[in-house]
């Protein structure tokens, strides 16, 4: 029996999540992402902003977008909500068979292979799911089927939002190959380049290439291995095979190179910030835990340095990784106080779907205080961590000022008043 494996795609999921917890925000321009005094980069955009920006406004700068859409409304993430949708959107999908593999946190495989059959057809199936989505969770998804994992996942992109999209083999000629290159997975924007340049601008156009053609000899000298996955995947080729017990990844990590050694603590820990904000967004959008958090450090002279530390336990909290990362950090500018080249990392990792124990940074510190979980409460409903106890104030005041950001500070200081 041939495999048949649907991905499933939550469409513009955390500006969908907001909407459906704003029921005012329906039918306005929505963006999700980190931002402040006017500033930062947009993590998703609901349809509306797509269809005034002509496209994916994902990674785009704030301003940008402002510019060309005046009513802009913007919304902090607010990754534990997102978690919780995702978990019934799990429990929904484990309902129809266990053969289950999260991608990310918007984007799930499923193996529906042996309960096809039941069925009048795949497309049925992939209906009733969606449909019965929309009715329990009121979010919307689009289906891709196929009997491979990388035509599935390109196949739900097809037809989005809300919609269901067949792509077997039988139909690359006509469903995948006139598609422009750029739609082609892992083809980003350097490659889809690379590509044009050499007359390769649909699917199809590689596809078609003989590994012995001179063109394609061009092509491999310009993006090495990568051109083996994707002159695959153009012809429909890839693992049919769901990982349905951990995630793949090593480690999530992030660095930056400065142009000039930094001496300045604040301005270091600043960009150790951007750092951390970074790595735990992306942790929490593959839906991951980890348990170990490094950092790396350079100086002018490209010496290497490295710590580490193991955690009591998994975490995707920012406050209990930034926290030990910045224990790390310290710990290296008291002997370094400059820094030229700058990395941190969380390995050690696990889906959040196979791990139960997580528990917040706020929990950790004796839970079941009645003010502890109203502040908690409070938070959560917000979507930002705007409130905090005295208590936890005073836990953070045991890092001394200089570990604080001068914005950081001023707002330490309010509450301290």
């Amino acid at each position: 029996m041939n495999k048949v494996i649907f991905l499933i795609d939550i469409d513009a999921f955390f500006a969908q999540a907001e909407e459906i917890r704003n029921p005012e925000y329906k039918g306005k321009s929505i963006v999700v992402g980190h931002f402040m005094n006017g500033r930062g980069v947009i993590t998703t955009g609901n349809y509306k902003v797509r269809e005034l920006m002509g496209g994916s406004v994902s990674g785009m700068p704030y301003h940008k977008v402002k510019r060309v859409i005046s009513d802009l409304i913007i919304v902090e993430p607010d990754y534990e909500y997102y978690s919780e949708l995702t978990e019934s959107l799990a429990q929904i999908l484990k309902s129809y068979c266990t053969e289950l593999e999260p991608s990310s946190i918007d984007e799930y495989y499923l193996d529906v292979t042996k309960i096809a059959h039941k069925y009048s057809s795949v497309e049925n199936l992939a209906d009733k799911i969606r449909i019965r989505i929309l009715k329990e969770l009121n979010l919307t998804v689009s289906i891709g089927v196929s009997d491979n994992k990388i035509l599935a996942k390109m196949a739900s992109s097809m037809n989005k939002p809300f919609g269901t999209t067949i792509l077997f083999k039988d139909s690359l000629k006509t469903k995948l190959w006139p598609l422009k290159i750029s739609k082609l997975h892992m083809c980003g924007r350097a490659t889809t380049q690379v590509m044009e340049e050499n007359s390769i601008y649909r699917i199809g156009d590689l596809a078609k290439l003989k590994v012995s053609d001179n063109k394609y000899q061009v092509l491999e000298n310009r993006l090495g291995k990568s051109l083996d996955k994707l002159y695959s995947y153009s012809r429909g080729i890839s693992e049919n095979t769901l990982n349905v017990e951990k995630h793949k990844l090593a480690s999530v990590s992030k660095h930056k190179t400065m142009t000039h050694d930094i001496s300045d603590y604040d301005m270091a820990r600043e960009e150790l910030n951007k750092l951390i904000i970074d790595v735990v967004d992306r942790m929490k959008y593959r839906n991951l835990v980890g348990k170990t958090v490094y950092i790396q450090t350079k100086l002018k002279v490209w010496t290497l340095s490295s710590f580490q530390k193991t955690l009591k336990k998994h975490t995707d909290s920012i406050d209990v990784i930034a926290s030990n990362i910045i224990e790390l950090f310290d710990k290296y500018w008291e002997t370094e106080p400059e820094v030229r080249f700058l990395g941190i990392g969380v390995s050690n990792l696990v889906d959040k779907m196979y791990y139960s124990e997580q528990r917040s940074f706020w929990e950790e510190k004796e839970p079941g205080k009645p003010e502890e979980d109203f502040v908690k409460y409070l938070n959560h409903r917000i979507g930002y961590r705007t409130f905090i106890t005295l208590e936890m104030y005073d836990n953070f005041k045991q890092y001394h000022d200089k570990r604080i950001s001068s914005n950081d500070r001023i707002a330490f200081k309010r509450w301290d008043k």
